[in-house]
């Protein structure tokens, strides 16, 4: 691997979420607001979390960084009660029964429990005698439940393709499990496995997300010791979050926003200092570079990391026989060259009114409703509707609806959407909306660059 070679342990650009250890608490930048925010709901008592934020944004990083946080805070002895990071985060589907899909949360909960306990000691001072402690009675009771698990077909190392196994007794777990859990964690104040539900926009609508919740209700987030963080993009949170079914049961969602500009430095530096395996390590990118790309997808880390990772591929392809041949000019045109193919690719199977949409799009703030159909040139919602729908089967537009309120579906540029707006090839439709909404430049070019592109307010420590 070129990586490697560049004196790398692993890529630095690497995409996956953080994990929730001491890596992913390094790694992540810019969000002790957004922290803080989590970490005060969490060990507020058995109320859902929920983080609402860009695809792509950071949100089961920091949701994975705040469990890990939590738990070091808790064998610390710092907060009351004991909390541990799920090994698993979870994906919901209206396929998933409700009652399978309680007896897989289960299964991932209790093997999390007995996984942890072999790199888990006591706090200095203590010992595993019995005690009233979660921690004490979690360290105490592993070994029982696990013969217990045995006997039900269930033995060390869980899996979750048991659950259609034969010999596998799904009730007689189930009580097992819920037994232990309410053992170890007999009040809310004791805490309880944190877990994850992530991906909620892929629900498609606010009316799915709020109908599947619904009825995971009451199997789901009734189970005790177990405390939920739920992810959602697209204001898909925020619709579910109006359910009457679901009040007292969810907090207001905390936004995750773009990271501004000033944290581009912090983000770079962290990821080089992590993955370097020695201090000859190079990259054949500059911190200007990762400025550029920073700026471009509006701090949506994933895509700014996915960008980085392709344009090293781009140079190990080319082998170069010294990294400091790799110029800024190198990186200039292989950015330009990437968004020359995006547009085109996406100008041979578009219409000029669907070009004008996106322009459209990326000029006021990244963010657009059905609302405002008249604004750019279309007779009717349907009109924009269509030409929307058409910008998001090529994935250079994101949008949820809310099916009670057609008017309040959320639209915003994907970062395919940012790369082809980076050709610069949309700026005459840019004139145009400059003409119709009435500018103060004479200079359409000069309107285009200092029009607002942010996508909304920063989340700044």
């Amino acid at each position: 691997m070129f990586y490697t070679e560049w004196g790398f342990k692993a890529n630095p650009f690497d995409t996956s979420p953080l994990s929730p250890n001491e890596t992913g608490e390094a790694l992540l930048v810019g969000r002790s607001r957004a922290l803080k925010k989590l970490r005060s709901r969490i060990l507020s008592g058995p109320k859902i979390t929920s983080i609402e934020g860009m695809n792509g944004i950071g949100k089961t990083s920091v949701a994975n960084v705040a469990s890990y946080k939590i738990e070091q805070e808790s064998l610390k002895g710092e907060i009351p009660g004991f909390f541990v990071p799920c090994r698993r985060v979870f994906q919901i589907s209206p396929e998933k029964n409700p009652r399978d899909f309680r007896i897989e949360v289960l299964l991932d909960v209790v093997q999390t429990l007995i996984d942890r306990k072999s790199s888990i000691s006591p706090p200095p001072g203590r010992t595993r005698a019995p005690s009233e402690g979660p921690l004490n009675r979690w360290l105490n009771s592993v070994d029982n439940f696990s013969g217990q698990a045995g006997i039900l077909g269930c033995n060390i190392g869980i899996s979750r393709a048991l659950t259609s196994s034969a010999g596998f007794d799904k009730s007689g777990f189930e009580k097992a499990a819920l037994n232990w859990l309410q053992e170890i964690f007999p009040s809310h104040s004791d805490g309880g496995v944190i877990c994850t539900i992530d991906n909620l926009e892929l629900l498609r609508t606010s009316q799915n997300a709020r109908n599947i919740l619904e009825e995971l209700r009451d199997p789901l987030f009734s189970i005790p010791g177990v405390r939920w963080v739920m992810c959602g993009a697209l204001g898909i949170v925020h619709g579910i979050a109006s359910s009457p079914r679901l009040e007292g049961y969810l907090h207001a969602p905390i936004e995750i926003k773009d990271l501004p500009n000033i944290r581009a430095q912090d983000l770079f530096d962290a990821r080089v200092s992590a993955f370097k395996a020695n201090d000859t390590a190079r990259l054949p990118i500059s911190i200007s570079d990762f400025r550029t790309l920073f700026y471009l997808y509006r701090g949506n880390i994933r895509s700014v990391l996915n960008a980085l990772d392709e344009f090293c591929h781009y140079v190990a392809d080319d082998e170069y026989d010294d990294l400091e041949d790799v110029s800024h000019l190198v990186f200039s045109d292989w950015l330009d060259e990437q968004g020359q193919r995006a547009y085109s690719a996406l100008a041979e199977e578009v219409e000029e009114k669907d070009l004008r949409t996106l322009a459209y799009a990326c000029v006021f703030q990244g963010v657009i409703r059905h609302s405002h159909y008249s604004h750019f040139g279309f007779d009717t919602p349907n009109d924009f509707a269509e030409s929307v729908h058409v910008l998001e089967q090529l994935g250079v537009l994101r949008s949820v609806e809310d099916d009670s309120d057609a008017q309040r579906e959320v639209i915003r540029v994907s970062p395919k959407g940012r790369l082809v707006d980076a050709s610069r090839k949309l700026e005459r439709f840019s004139a145009l909306v400059h003409l119709i909404q009435g500018g103060i430049h004479q200079d359409d070019g000069k309107w285009y660059d200092e029009s607002p592109n942010w996508s909304g307010e920063t989340d700044v420590d």
